[in-house]
């Protein structure tokens, strides 16, 4: 068991039962200045404890007891990661899941990620803000510009399928002609009679 305290200079210790071997009690220390900075899967502080020499008996030790007292949770680290890089980055999903593949998480744990995103963050939402995005720092694009921004999307993580949509339907088929809003990737309403 552990006892959760301060020392003298404000950093946070964890004291471990002295029953516990050496080098795992060592391991968690290291493994807990490694999470100061951020959270981190379970996959990146064991990369991190061996790199430091800990072998991999007192990396998992560590591991096991670090999870029991709530410090790694890999659900909860990719669903935060999953949600900045969508929101503010306007990743797609396909980059996502490469960026938490590399992370460790599993495939299973992904899967429930993008269930549970699935509410609040549409891809075609995203696309079309990064796609806005796009338009607004690439003004003189031309009569390419469907095409780098089919590329810029596809390298962003959206699927083939979401940017075709987005630049047939939302954007479309004249992308660079006369009846595209570049501000508001909207149609112009045309001039003159409507009826």
């Amino acid at each position: 068991m552990a006892d959760r305290g301060r020392s003298a200079g404000g950093e946070a210790q964890v004291r471990v039962n002295p029953s516990f071997p050496k080098e795992a009690r060592q391991a968690i220390g290291a493994a807990l200045r490694y999470l100061a900075a951020r959270d981190r899967t379970r996959h990146e502080v064991r990369c991190y404890l061996r790199k430091r020499g800990f072998s991999d008996q007192a990396a998992l030790e560590a591991i096991e007891r670090l999870g029991g007292w709530g410090y790694l949770d890999d659900q909860r680290v990719a669903l935060n990661w999953a949600r900045t890089k969508m929101q503010v980055a306007l990743w797609g999903r396909a980059r996502v899941t490469a960026g938490l593949e590399r992370r460790g998480v599993e495939r299973q744990t992904i899967a429930e990620l993008f269930h549970l995103l699935e509410q609040e963050l549409s891809d075609q939402d995203l696309a079309l803000r990064a796609a806005k995005k796009y338009i607004r720092t690439h003004p003189r694009a031309g009569s390419a510009l469907s095409r780098r921004l089919a590329a810029y999307l596809s390298r962003r993580g959206f699927a083939p399928e979401t940017i075709r949509r987005l630049l047939v339907e939302e954007l479309g088929p004249d992308l660079g002609g006369e009846g595209l809003d570049r501000e508001g990737l909207s149609r112009k309403k045309p001039q003159g009679d409507s009826c």
